[in-house]
C-alpha cells in the first residue's frame, strides 16, 4: 500500500454521542438526592474524548485507554467539597459508565456519589 491512510480500529470509536445520566447523592441523615440530566461526549480521532456536561457545570477531557475512560471532577454543590470519578467503556458505539465519589459538607457530614450513565454513537 503506497501513499495509501494508516487506520487503528480505535478511531472508528471517532464521532458524538448523547445520552443521560443519573447521579445519586446521599448525605448521612438526608434523604438521597437523585438528578437526571442530559449529556454528551465528543470522541477525536486522535482517541480523546471529552465532556461539557457529564459533571455539570466543568469541561473534561482524557485519552482512551484502550476502549476505557476515567475522569475525574471536584464536587461543584453549595457548601460541599470532595471528588467524583466517572469511569466509562466505549463499546459497539456505545459509552456506558458509572458514577463514584465521596463528598463532605462545610459541617464536616461524609456524603457519597453513586450513579450510572450511557450514550450512543449518533
Amino acid at each position: 500500500n503506497s501513499g495509501g491512510t494508516t487506520t487503528t480500529n480505535t478511531q472508528s470509536d471517532a464521532g458524538v454521542y448523547s445520552g443521560s445520566a443519573t447521579r445519586y447523592l446521599q448525605v448521612e441523615g438526608s434523604p438521597l438526592v437523585s438528578s437526571s440530566y442530559l449529556i454528551t461526549f465528543a470522541i477525536s480521532a486522535q482517541n480523546r474524548i471529552s465532556t461539557d456536561n457529564l459533571h455539570p457545570g466543568s469541561h473534561m477531557e482524557t485519552t482512551l485507554a484502550g476502549s476505557d475512560f476515567v475522569m475525574n471532577a471536584a464536587v461543584n454543590e453549595s457548601g460541599m467539597t470532595g471528588n467524583i470519578q466517572y469511569s466509562g467503556t466505549v463499546l459497539n458505539g456505545r459509552i456506558t459508565g458509572s458514577i463514584a465519589g465521596t463528598a463532605t459538607t462545610s459541617t464536616g457530614t461524609n456524603g457519597t456519589y453513586t450513579g450510572v450513565f450511557s450514550a450512543i454513537r449518533e
